[in-house]
């Protein structure tokens, strides 16, 4: 008994010893490999860390050279008189407002509804060629139609055609009945999604714009709704399309300026007798995209005019320039504790900056960093800085993560250590 105690007591003690052995080495290790990852690190790592200062000085260079020598009128142009009620001009990319009139006073909208109504369509349907069983409310929907039979199976992707061409009251309510399950219910969706893109004027009541109360939206509100729109590659086909024969039925678009003028992509007219006359339509001249709301016009004719006049003003007197590339990388940034050491901070989308012709082309930038040292975890597109760019008004650009760095898991460490190892014994 007492031999067996003795030789547990030499394990123990012999188990003892190794493991403080064991500790002093990892510690070792820890140290050496600290000190060398540290300066192979300063030796292979390039010195990209700039000051603000440095970015701000590259950045207002960049500017210089896409903007180019602007030759200036500097004498300003008045913008047009319009019979419209209200009406906007917004520029798709820069999104400055080049002209506006009562633009954010509410009125009725007639048809020009329909845009929201594609909208909450596309963007609820897992697949726009599923078919539609139309029913007898919307068979007998008043005013215009696509002519829709009561019975008829239809699919969605031809419905859209007929909401925006032939602005089909129709396939509107067909359309509602099938994405929301009721006319109400879609309005209620319509109304949400108006809230998520801003247009916080705005009050959905119908899915096609016949006149109801409390169903109104304002010109800014439309061109915000427009824009959202305009994003979807089917709507910018199908408002293009003049003419197109679908499932047994002839489609024709209804907007009178598509066609007649080489700068209008398209667009959506609206009628109603308390609406007037109404157009949503949109341009592209000289590196501008923009889009053009015209509320409450007298007549048709006078909508014509005053959407002739606009793409006129438009064309002769603003150019969009391209300041920056998306992806363009603007700053580095060295990380502690993460699977990866460093991190570009990038802006994630084009830049533009649209001017008029008398506008002074000074414009400047600088830059401000939010942090010199991050800690991982870095998640991707976390905002690392923002440029401030400035030519009378203020544009702010978020410089954000190119891509995420997770932090270092205990394993890592060990592998970092078992690969420093060369560099402790050699």
């Amino acid at each position: 008994m007492k031999l067996k105690d003795a030789i547990l007591k030499k394990i123990s003690i012999k188990l003892i010893f190794c493991l403080l052995l064991t500790g002093i080495t990892i510690s070792y290790i820890i140290s050496a490999y600290t000190s060398m990852a540290k300066e192979k690190h300063s030796v292979d790592l390039p010195e990209l860390q700039l000051s603000e200062k440095d970015v701000t000085t590259r950045l207002n260079k960049l500017i210089t050279y896409s903007i180019g020598n602007k030759n200036q009128d500097n004498t300003p142009i008045s913008p047009p008189e319009l019979s419209a009620a209200k009406s906007i001009v917004t520029d798709i990319n820069a999104g400055r407002i080049l002209y506006e009139k009562n633009a954010y006073s509410k009125a009725p909208m007639a048809s020009t509804t329909k845009i929201m109504t594609f909208i909450v369509s596309v963007e609820n349907c897992e697949d726009i060629y599923e078919t539609v069983t139309v029913s007898q409310a919307a068979a007998y929907t008043e005013g215009s139609t696509m002519h829709l039979a009561e019975g008829e199976t239809i699919t969605v992707h031809d419905l859209l055609y007929g909401l925006m061409l032939n602005s089909g009251n129709d396939a509107a309510v067909a359309l509602a009945e099938h994405i929301g399950g009721s006319v109400e219910d879609f309005c209620n969706m319509m109304n949400d999604r108006a809230s998520e893109i801003g247009a916080s004027n705005t009050q959905f009541k119908t899915p096609h714009g016949l006149d109801r109360e409390n169903h109104y939206t304002t010109a800014y509100d439309l061109a915000l709704i427009a824009k959202e729109a305009y994003k979807q590659p089917l709507f910018r086909k199908i408002i293009a399309t003049s003419s197109i024969y679908l499932n047994g039925h002839n489609l024709k678009n209804t907007n009178p300026l598509l066609g007649k003028y080489s700068e209008v992509t398209g667009g959506k007219t609206g009628y109603t007798s308390g609406a007037g006359r109404c157009i949503v339509f949109f341009i592209e001249t000289d590196g501008i995209q923009a889009v053009v709301v015209l509320l409450n016009c007298p007549s048709s004719n006078n909508r014509i005019s005053d959407g002739r006049k606009l793409i006129k003003y438009i064309s002769q007197n603003f150019r969009t320039f391209k300041v920056f590339e998306r992806g363009m990388r603007i700053d580095y940034f060295s990380v502690e504790k993460g699977r990866s050491d460093d991190v570009y901070g990038i802006i994630d989308k084009d830049i533009y900056i649209t001017l008029a012709n008398w506008e002074k082309a000074d414009i400047t930038a600088s830059y401000h960093r939010e942090t010199n040292q991050l800690t991982a975890p870095v998640k991707y597109s976390d905002k690392l800085g923002s440029i401030y760019i400035n030519w009378g008004s203020e544009m702010i650009v978020d410089v954000t993560a190119e891509h995420s760095v997770v932090r270092k898991t205990y394993t890592d460490h060990l592998g970092d250590m078992i690969k420093s190892l060369p560099y402790v014994f050699d």
